[in-house]
């Protein structure tokens, strides 16, 4: 399920930056996605007790910076790209290893 959230929001992101809908509403639709995979995302690590400090940190840095939605479409695009660059780092990096480490605590 995270996987396929995962693939949604950059989806999305792609959306908005390639034009397709750089409104505040579509930028809104952006915030509550990811606030929602961030939260889904921690519950399931911290079950799987592989939620460390710093991937929590990480999730408010990133909610920190979707909050601030830019009102200008210009300054909007810059946002996007910023979010758009951390969700990547994040989903190859820290996602990556935590993701990893979970899947192992579920098996017997």
């Amino acid at each position: 399920m995270l996987e396929r959230q995962h693939e949604r929001i950059e989806a999305l992101l792609e959306q908005l930056i390639d034009g397709h809908g750089v409104s505040s509403e579509h930028c809104c639709r952006l915030v509550r996605s990811l606030g929602l995979h961030l939260r889904l995302e921690e519950r399931w690590l911290d079950q799987a007790g592989c939620l460390c400090p710093g991937h929590r940190v990480a999730h408010r840095q990133a909610a920190a910076l979707a909050a601030t939605i830019p009102a200008g479409a210009s300054e909007r695009l810059g946002w996007l790209m910023d979010l758009q660059q951390w969700f990547q780092h994040h989903r190859f990096g820290a996602d990556a290893v935590a993701y990893a480490r979970a899947s192992l605590s579920d098996q017997p």
